[in-house]
């Protein structure tokens, strides 16, 4: 008999993986599943069925590999967490490249008007019929809209407008094309 077991079984005693006295004692299987585990996390960042996901209010010594999980690290993961994640750490589009004669704009007030677009544009030529001001399903203004110019070279011109305000918000100008225009005009009034 060895450690108080019984001869010919195994010691299935509950094993605390923090090293503290929390009283987060864990059963022997399951902590040498989770220590012998390589990582909870496969190379295209969801986690393997086959592999704990952690042990859940111990996160106390022991990583379960999760990037994002919360935990110690204070890091919650969430929408933000890596910032840029378009060509060039733009976050948001391209604002260089060919012209194609579209734009698209981010950060609009959500009670924008396309006139309050026209008068941004106003020295650049948009064509007024093309302004696009897109809305969520439930009804509510995105902060997004598309807008046309007469050529590629007003559009051009339009993107120096890049970080002006309308009101007391700045507006980011990202070139476009025709395609996300169209896919865009079936959002660009509210239900």
């Amino acid at each position: 008999m060895a450690n108080g077991s019984i001869e010919g079984q195994e010691d299935k005693t509950a094993v605390n993986l923090s090293g503290a006295d929390d009283s987060s004692d864990v059963p022997v299987e399951l902590a040498q599943s989770i220590t012998s585990a390589p990582s909870a996390w496969s190379k295209s960042g969801s986690p393997s069925p086959a592999q704990p996901r952690g042990i859940p209010g111990n996160n106390g010594g022991v990583s379960c590999g999760m990037r994002g999980y919360g935990g110690r690290s204070g890091n919650h993961g969430g929408r933000g967490f890596y910032k840029g994640t378009q060509k060039g750490g733009q976050g948001g589009g391209t604002r260089d490249g060919p012209h194609t004669g579209f734009i698209r704009m981010r950060g609009l007030p959500f009670q924008s008007t396309k006139q309050d677009v026209l008068d941004f544009f106003k020295e650049n030529k948009p064509i007024e019929s093309s302004i696009l001001l897109t809305y969520h399903l439930d009804g509510r203004a995105t902060g997004e809209g598309y807008v046309a110019f007469n050529d590629a070279e007003d559009a051009k011109a339009a993107m120096t407008l890049h970080r002006s305000t309308i009101g007391s918000r700045y507006i980011e100008l990202f070139i476009s094309n025709k395609d996300e225009h169209t896919r865009n005009v079936v959002r660009s009034s509210p239900p």
